[in-house]
């Protein structure tokens, strides 16, 4: 795609998060003043270890190759597969088109740095000497993590530098959210040392946890214990007392790039340099520079309600679009539904497009199941503007990026996100939406629709796939009624499979006699995990749990999903005490820890469990046993919640 146009690119894992949305709307802001347009992908891999999804991700970063940018931004810290990096700026080197890495060195590219260290020096030193605080605990991120290294040898620095001795005891981890917080402020209070003047947190989540934590203990922030963050959330703001914190200047950082561009226009000449971003202290209430009656919520809450609200609108939108293909066959019954389910979020541009491969009647089995090739003729499933639904089933080339693009970029400051609709390594096509106000809540609102528009699709190229294998493979049944009694996310035993295993081992009589054992788990906090990190956080959840119950050291074990955040395993026993459900919990923990990838989470994967035996005899009922051993689990879950 040729255009005249001066156009930004941005390359980064799950735009639509507070910080990178700060930083998105810096750079809407100068785009507009330069007469910049800003195109930003949106990746979803983060984490090394997935390479089939990053195999994926690559062809959303093909699509650079259509568009003329100006400069590529890469959001370095985010993508955590180094491949994609390398990927993205191999891609601009071939279009000789500069790259600015953000939070991350990248040889070769213009590299921009968060200057942590000095930004947490300032705020430590605004407690320490410009609140004259002498006993100051900290709380600190995970224990190794250099970031958290980073911040507490700051802390301890300051101490020295102003006479104040580090006391072990006023320092904890918080593991930078906030369950091992709320813990590490427990310890903080029950120890013998005098209360703190204030308590110095690692980023601004842990100090929303810290002000809830003095306050239930009878402690007044910032009266009694002052207390600061780190990172400038918006989380941060709405807290009451709102958070004292530093935030990086991305308006000067975004201002550099400019410069650079501009230079690089003028000249045709890359300079390469490391450029420093600047944090900015933003004092408010927690520290008492910001009197607690200078902010009103009102306009806050009503503006959190609403999101709510629509979120909670748009949900039930998409999970209509989904529940009404479970039986379809075609591509086509999506593009139909498409405007019916979209139509109360068409205020800006949105577009989404799949392969043409994938349409129409006749469609391959082998392109449904492999499709992991590039792009090439596209069929539009939705284009929508003002109101104006246009060009479904319209065919156009990758090349193009957009139909009429060109004629969609109205005025500078605008900026695009692009979202591949993509499920591991399998790839459809992506998504598009415009945005002249970067709004966090319609941001999420892409994200939703790019998650359940992939769904939708997996669901009938699915269900395509059986109805083909069902017409021409009489081994299919076999193979079909084989899966029927397993969860397809997890890998472990449903509902259904669960009481076909369980019916025969009771009708087994050499098992009469012997205890069957039930063990019910249930997954803590899904639904904070889907509402605040999204739905793909919330199946890695769910599958990590489903694979640690499977390390369970019994014999005969057998696992299962019975659907949502609800697990069932039963194992035979030769007696009534052959569970000792305290070394099933360690086991199941042990197991979690090793799952590649959960130490990085903003989550922790908890669980509540309970067990209940019955003697095997005839007549016996798997469901009151079953119902017994739930009871148990809610008894754990009660007072796991009073611990």
């Amino acid at each position: 795609m040729n255009n005249k146009h001066k156009l930004i690119g941005v390359c980064g894992t799950g735009l639509f998060q507070q910080d990178l949305i700060r930083f998105l709307s810096s750079l809407r802001e100068v785009s507009l003043q330069n007469g910049y347009t800003t195109i930003a992908f949106s990746a979803s891999v983060n984490s090394a270890f997935e390479k089939d999804s990053a195999l994926g991700e690559s062809k959303l970063l093909d699509l650079i190759k259509y568009i003329d940018l100006d400069c590529m931004i890469i959001l370095t810290e985010t993508i955590k597969n180094p491949d994609l990096i390398k990927k993205i700026v191999k891609l601009c080197d071939i279009k000789n088109i500069p790259v600015f890495s953000i939070d991350g060195h990248i040889d070769g590219c213009y590299n921009l740095l968060l200057d942590y260290k000095t930004g947490f020096r300032n705020l430590v030193e605004h407690v320490v000497c410009g609140h004259a605080a002498k006993r100051v605990n900290m709380l600190a991120g995970v224990k190794g993590n250099s970031f958290s290294d980073e911040r507490i040898a700051i802390y301890k620095e300051v101490l020295a530098e102003n006479g104040i001795e580090f006391e072990e005891e006023r320092l904890g981890y918080g593991d930078f959210w906030e369950r091992p917080s709320y813990q590490a402020m427990q310890k903080f209070m029950d120890s013998n040392l005098p209360t703190p003047d204030a308590i110095i947190c690692a980023n601004d989540s842990m100090a929303i946890t810290a002000c809830s934590a003095l306050a239930e203990r009878g402690y007044k922030v910032p009266e009694d214990v002052i207390v600061t963050g780190f990172d400038g959330i918006q989380s941060g703001r709405y807290n009451s007392p709102s958070i004292t914190t530093c935030a990086p200047n991305y308006t000067e950082a975004v201002e550099f790039i400019m410069e650079q561009v501009s230079i690089i226009r003028e000249t045709g000449a890359l300079s390469p340099c490391d450029h420093k971003i600047n944090y900015t202290m933003l004092k408010s209430q927690s520290c008492g520079c910001k009197s607690l009656t200078e902010s009103s919520h009102s306009k806050v809450i009503s503006e959190l309600f609403d999101a709510v609200n629509d979120s909670t609108w748009h949900t039930e939108a998409m999970n209509t679009l989904v529940t009404n293909l479970l039986t379809g066959q075609r591509i086509e019954d999506i593009i139909g539904m498409l405007p019916e389910t979209v139509k109360l979020w068409n205020d800006h541009f949105r577009f989404a497009c799949i392969k043409s491969e994938l349409t129409g009647n006749n469609i391959s089995i082998e392109h449904c199941k492999n499709t992991t090739g590039k792009f090439g003729k596209m069929t539009v499933m939705l284009h929508t503007s003002e109101q104006v639904f246009s060009k479904a089933h319209e065919q156009f080339k990758v090349n193009d990026f957009i139909p009429d693009f060109d004629s969609l970029i109205k005025k500078p400051g605008t900026t695009f996100i692009v979202r591949l609709l993509s499920s591991g390594k399998q790839v459809y096509g992506y998504t598009v939406d415009e945005f002249n106000t970067l709004d966090h809540r319609k941001v999420q609102q892409c994200n939703e629709f790019a998650m359940f528009l992939t769904h939708s699709i997996n669901t009938v190229l699915h269900n395509y796939v059986l109805n083909q294998v069902n017409r021409t493979l009489e081994k299919a049944y076999d193979d079909i009624a084989q899966l029927s009694l397993k969860d397809p996310m997890t890998g472990i035993y449903n509902r259904r499979g669960f009481f076909q295993i369980i019916t025969d081992i009771i009708n087994d009589k050499c098992n009469t006699g012997k205890y069957l054992y039930a063990m019910c788990i249930d997954l803590d906090d899904l639904k904070q995990i889907n509402d605040n990190h999204g739905h793909e956080e919330g199946d890695f959840a769910i599958t990590s749990l489903a694979h640690s119950l499977c390390a369970i050291n019994k014999d005969g074990l057998i696992c299962s999903r019975f659907g949502g955040d609800e697990y069932t395993c039963a194992f035979l026993g030769n007696n009534d005490n052959d569970c000792d459900i305290q070394n099933i919990r360690h086991q199941i923990t042990d197991a979690l820890s090793q799952i590649p990838g959960i130490h990085d989470k903003a989550y922790s994967v908890g669980f509540s469990i309970g067990a209940y035996s019955q003697r095997i005899e005839d007549g016996m009922n798997v469901e009151n046993l079953i119902s017994s051993a739930d009871k148990e689990m809610y008894a754990d879950k009660i007072a796991r919640k009073k611990a």
